[in-house]
């Protein structure tokens, strides 16, 4: 979820949820990732389309699974870690509604040090602007 706001210099505010994709009915994945950035961007906008991108400073929080064997044993644990990273988010959207709602794609990138991601995203654009 993200906000965009700003004239001249165009902010976003955002919260991003991710978590690993696993198949199969008795999957479970513990790997999630939470993160809450900042960004500074550009946009072209106008009746049609919504075209932008964004990069800022991020708070990182999740958990992270990790599976090892050694010495003939199995391990399984879990933990939890917090982090500083660096957001980066472009989206593209069609208007389907001219100037109010539109469908498109983000392609969203958090680089830190402990859990480092990128998605693809369809996403669902609504503006207030009258």
């Amino acid at each position: 979820m993200s906000c965009h706001f700003g004239t001249n210099r165009l902010h976003q505010v955002a919260f991003n949820y991710n978590e690993k994709f696993t198949l199969g009915a008795y999957s479970k994945s513990n790997n999630c990732l939470f993160s809450v950035n900042w960004g500074e961007g550009v946009r072209i906008n106008n009746r049609f389309y919504h075209i932008s991108a964004f990069i800022g400073p991020a708070i990182v929080w999740g958990r992270k699974e990790f599976d090892q064997f050694s010495n003939f044993k199995y391990e399984y644990t879990v933990k939890d870690f917090y982090s500083i990273g660096l957001a980066l988010n472009s989206q593209y959207f069609i208007k389907l509604i001219p100037k109010e709602m539109g469908i498109g794609f983000e392609l969203y990138a958090n680089i830190n040090p402990k859990q480092t991601i990128a998605s693809l995203r369809i996403s669902l654009h609504l503006n207030n602007v009258k």
